[in-house]
């Protein structure tokens, strides 16, 4: 008897039915559970049909009788689990591709934009006589703005120069106009200061200090006239009397040219040839010594508004 006949063990499954030499859980050729109360793993499953075809292919081999085995109670073979299956994101749309329409309509308005924003020679030239406006007009800061703006376009070494130059040429006008600005202050207070207290000889001669040094101009002009109507309107008067005696017409005369002498060492030119006026027409018609004094006094007046008139300066009496 070989060891085949005495083996008394095999797999329960139909498609198996191999012989084993003990007791044993799961077939090692199938992995089926052998008796009840086992799960057949996954791991170890293997299909059943290739054992099967294994065993078509494998010699018979002659068994002995022995007693038919007691079959345990097959259990169902449950097939290995699925793997899971992973999420795969989808493909984002594709985008169609920019229309050649499209790409001219963008080409073209960025060279429309170029043309409108390049900095031409006509608007360089215009912003430069801007600025030099500007520093005539004594806004040096507007003007400084601009020249450092323009070092950073397309202007010229010369076009910057020409405005720098400009710049520098008008800054002792510029000064000289602040000054007369503050001294015009302090002379119109001073004459109004003057008026309020009835010494319309002090607001005079304040006033015609200042036309020395800084010309006559319309402002200048209405200050004066105000002083006149002021001193006119606070003359006493007029009293009916006898005509005069040659004497008190000589010392009349006299009186007229004292204040016309000292109306010209004041430089009230105009003041001085009024007095005359007055010693003419009123006093003595035939004062040659009034009349001598009136020419002097109209010189005097037509040289100084000549002088300042030329931008020169007007002192003791004479054009400088």
């Amino acid at each position: 008897m070989n060891l085949q006949d005495q083996v008394i063990y095999r797999c329960i499954h139909a498609a198996c039915a191999r012989p084993l030499p003990r007791r044993v859980n799961f077939c090692p050729y199938c992995g089926t559970g052998q008796h009840d109360g086992v799960t057949n793993p996954a791991h170890v499953a293997r299909p059943a049909q290739a054992e099967y075809r294994e065993a078509v292919i494998a010699p018979a081999i002659p068994a002995a009788p022995v007693p038919p085995p007691v079959l345990a109670k097959a259990e169902p073979v449950v097939p290995p689990a699925a793997p899971p299956r992973t999420h795969v994101a989808a493909a984002p749309p594709r985008r169609e591709p920019v229309r050649m329409r499209y790409w001219v309509i963008a080409i073209a308005t960025l060279w429309a934009i170029w043309l409108y924003a390049r900095p031409s020679p006509h608007k360089i030239d215009a912003r430069i006589e801007s600025a030099m406006q500007a520093s005539a007009d004594c806004r040096f800061n507007d003007a400084q703005s601009e020249l450092i703006a323009l070092r950073m376009t397309k202007a010229t070494p010369e076009q910057l120069s020409r405005l720098q130059a400009a710049i520098n040429a008008a800054v002792p006008g510029c000064e000289k106009k602040k000054q007369r600005v503050k001294a015009w202050n302090d002379t119109s207070a001073a004459v109004e200061n003057a008026l309020a207290a009835g010494e319309f000889g002090k607001a005079q001669s304040r006033l015609a200090a200042f036309t020395r040094r800084y010309s006559d101009d319309e402002e200048t002009r209405k200050l004066r006239d105000k002083i006149a109507e002021q001193r006119a309107a606070a003359a006493p008067a007029p009293v009916e009397r006898v005509a005069p005696t040659a004497s008190e017409t000589a010392q009349s005369a006299r009186n007229l040219i004292e204040e016309a002498e000292r109306a010209l060492a004041a430089g009230n030119y105009k003041g001085a040839s009024d007095k005359l006026e007055t010693c003419i027409t009123m006093v003595d018609a035939g004062n040659r010594e009034c009349a001598a004094f009136k020419v002097q006094a109209d010189r005097l007046q037509r040289d100084l508004q000549r002088c300042l008139a030329n931008g020169h300066e007007w002192y003791q009496d004479r054009c400088h």
